[in-house]
């Protein structure tokens, strides 16, 4: 007994001096389930709570899909300075939208369209309360008066992937983007939410320099006047803006 017990004190010391600590004995369950999983196994158990999270992956390789598709329609654009040939059936000067679109298919893809410039997707596979089959449709928003920049893009309303919470149209994804943000760096968030009012400012006061010049006096220097080579009015307007409340 009392050699056991000096080993026990033995092991104390040892573990105190080099701060080691005891392992659990086999079959201690509770230490186990207290330690922490590996960042993987994290995630997958997060999808397995939440379905939706786990049909939001797999919605990303649909979005993937769409990106490659979005690159061949700009250079469709560029060789053709139109979208009306930019069609699945059609390829030319760097670009073959026919073969892209063959080359997305995938398990989670059923169909894919392109059409003047229009992406429309069709996943299958992906469930979200009942439903497995959910459309992401892409629409030119701007050419930017060129074919020499790329071609923005805006999600189609009729998508039904927004309303199935797999997709997100821009300013939700916007929003999204700055909460992440702020969680990270609230100061930070907060500074780039303000930009828009500094921008503003900096627009009107621009426009009440060029009044004054016009005009010699800051009389006719409101927010709803204009003259030569200024417009307060037309500014006020421009200056509108989610985080903008007023601009008097």
């Amino acid at each position: 007994m009392n050699k056991k017990l000096h080993m026990s004190g033995l092991m104390a010391a040892l573990i105190a001096a080099f701060g080691l600590t005891m392992l659990p004995a086999c079959g201690d369950d509770s230490a186990g389930s207290a330690a922490s999983k590996p960042p993987v196994q994290q995630r997958a158990a997060k999808e397995d709570k939440d379905p939706l999270a786990a049909a939001q992956k797999q919605f990303t390789e649909v979005v993937k899909a769409a990106g490659y598709l979005k690159q061949q329609i700009d250079l469709c654009f560029f060789d053709t300075g139109s979208l009306v040939s930019c069609n699945d059936s059609q390829k030319g000067i760097g670009w073959d939208l026919k073969r892209a679109a063959e080359d997305t298919a995938d398990q989670h893809i059923a169909g894919v369209s392109v059409k003047n410039g229009t992406i429309t997707l069709t996943s299958r596979g992906i469930t979200v309360k009942g439903k497995d089959s959910f459309s992401l449709i892409l629409i030119p928003a701007s050419l930017n008066g060129n074919n020499i920049e790329p071609i923005t893009w805006k999600i189609d309303p009729a998508s039904t992937c927004l309303a199935a919470g797999l997709c997100m149209d821009e300013k939700t994804a916007r929003k999204a983007k700055m909460a992440e943000e702020e969680k990270k760096d609230p100061i930070g968030a907060a500074r780039k939410k303000f930009s828009p009012v500094s921008s503003a400012a900096s627009l009107f006061k621009m426009q009440v320099e060029l009044c004054f010049f016009d005009t010699g006096s800051l009389t006719n220097c409101n927010d709803g006047q204009k003259g030569t080579g200024w417009n307060l009015k037309r500014a006020a307007e421009d200056a509108a803006d989610e985080y903008l409340a007023a601009y008097p």
